[in-house]
Order: structure tokens, then C-alpha cells, then sequence
């Protein structure tokens, strides 16, 4: 049962190759704002939760998800402009409103759910490469 659970949690998950930290590709669509490593803890359905976001200045991401019995990791990349965090996953795309409150990120990960994300490492992005 693990092992079929595992499985399928490791479904979609792919890697990508990245540019150095601070370049960006001309189709690259960030807010240097956010650019940095987040994390959160939480309750879930399933127990404790513990998430981090790595959002790279080449719109790449990885997340992680670590439970008390298992994890997860995932790659892709990501535009953030006007409010809105819109990952392309391997699974599909995901759009998510956000914003920033200091030195956190809070994401509206389902109409009525909001999580917020304290920051953990910035990362300063150049001008998109021509």
C-alpha cells in the first residue's frame, strides 16, 4: 500500500534544466519580489505539513512537501505578474492570487483557503536577456 502511495505521489514530477541564478529568459515573466526561497508549516488532512517554494530568476521552481511519513518534489516553472503565481506543472497549469505582507508570501490556494509563506533566502534577479 506505501508503495502504490508513493508512487503515485511521485507522478508528474520531472526535472528542468536551469540558467544561473540571475539570469532570465526575454519570455520570462517575473515579479523580482518574490524571487527566493519560501516556506510554511501546516496541518493537513494527512498531519503535519511542511512546504517550500524555491522560485528561481529563470521562472523555474521547485517545491517540496514533507510529511511525517513522505515527501514530495517537484519541478517546473513559473510567471508571476499582476497577483497571480501560475505554475506549469507536469500534471497541468495552476494559477494562484497572491501577494506580499512584508517579508511573506500568501498564496490563495483554493477560494477559501490562504496560506502564507515566510521567507528563507532572496534572490536578486538581472534584466531579461535580450
Amino acid at each position: 500500500m506505501v508503495l502504490v502511495l508513493l508512487a503515485m505521489l511521485a507522478v508528474g514530477c520531472t526535472s528542468t534544466s536551469r540558467l544561473r541564478d540571475g539570469q532570465r529568459p526575454a519570455d520570462c515573466v517575473l515579479d523580482d519580489q518574490i524571487a527566493g526561497t519560501w516556506k510554511s508549516f501546516r496541518m493537513s488532512q494527512a498531519g503535519p505539513a511542511w512546504t517550500r517554494y524555491t522560485l528561481r530568476c529563470d521562472c523555474t521552481y521547485t517545491s517540496r512537501v514533507r510529511l511525517l511519513w513522505t515527501g514530495l518534489v517537484e519541478h517546473g516553472s513559473y510567471h508571476a505578474r499582476d497577483g497571480e503565481l501560475r505554475f506549469f506543472r507536469p500534471a497541468g497549469e495552476t494559477t494562484m492570487p497572491y501577494r506580499l505582507d512584508a517579508d511573506r508570501l500568501v498564496l490563495q490556494e483554493h477560494p477559501t483557503e490562504e496560506h502564507g509563506y515566510r521567507r528563507t533566502d532572496r534572490r536578486v534577479c538581472g534584466p531579461p536577456e535580450p
